[in-house]
């Protein structure tokens, strides 16, 4: 076989640079390959997340429609009112168009309205305002994971001074 790179190069320094050369190959063959591996990477990790999203999507309940969430959300405020009105605690319950206002003896108010659009219900305190989303059979709050029912009770006996077993 003729090498050609020795006659350019002098004897010797061709088989060098043919080494090199091959050296060279080897490297972009890797690289190459290297990226190759990356690209199967990102592809498996972008699918798994795909995977893990649809997985929990599916593990949700179906979505519940409108009249569905008016039904629940009657249900909650018909409980609270009925709770109220067992305690014999002085607790001002009035609910107009959707929205109930809880004011207590010592004037703290708490403020329950639904939120049609998101299907949550919305409470506001002296403190703050939480978020419920039903989760299940129960209203979680989706900031710091609260029950309504016991959220109430509870903001009931710090703000409003009295005890409400909702």
């Amino acid at each position: 076989m003729l090498n050609l790179s020795g006659l350019l190069f002098g004897f010797g320094q061709g088989q060098r640079t043919f080494e090199a050369a091959s050296r060279q190959a080897q490297n972009q063959r890797n690289q190459c390959g290297q990226l190759e591996f990356v690209h199967r990477m990102t592809v498996n990790m972008v699918q798994g997340s795909y995977n893990r999203i649809h997985i929990l999507k599916s593990n949700r309940k179906r979505a519940m429609n409108d009249s569905e969430f008016h039904a629940l959300a009657d249900a909650i405020y018909e409980h609270i009112e009925a709770r109220i009105d067992e305690s014999g605690e002085d607790i001002e319950c009035e609910t107009v168009g959707g929205v109930m206002n809880l004011t207590f003896e010592n004037g703290v108010q708490f403020v329950i309205n639904r939120q049609e659009p998101l299907h949550q219900i919305w409470l506001a305190t002296r403190e703050n305002g939480h978020h419920f989303a039903l989760e299940g059979d129960k209203w979680i709050d989706n900031r710091q994971g609260h029950e309504l029912l016991s959220w109430i009770s509870l903001q009931a006996k710090r703000q409003g001074d009295v005890e409400l077993p909702l």
